[in-house]
């Protein structure tokens, strides 16, 4: 992926864009990276994946929706090396 460890809406829909994905799957995509832990939400200081949630996705969206600008979706650490992610200074 060679991405940002922490990403926008924009930024994970032009990724999405670049991989052929159809526009209309993007919502289901991303909602899946979600629900399986892939990518969490950061807001200020504080990450929040899947497992912090009970797996509800719909208090993740929630945060994602409430914090507006200051969201971003991050790449669990987990999945950082296989995916080449780029560490943040």
């Amino acid at each position: 992926m060679d991405s940002k460890k922490a990403m926008t809406t924009s930024e994970i829909e032009e990724i999405f864009k670049e991989a052929g994905v159809d526009d209309s799957e993007y919502k289901r995509l991303l909602e899946f990276l979600l629900y399986c832990g892939v990518l969490g939400v950061r807001i200020k200081d504080d990450e929040y994946f899947i497992f912090d949630v009970n797996y509800d996705l719909k208090v993740l969206e929630i945060r994602a929706s409430r914090a507006k600008g200051d969201a971003f979706y991050v790449v669990n650490p987990a999945f950082g090396p296989a995916l080449g992610i780029l560490e943040e200074p």
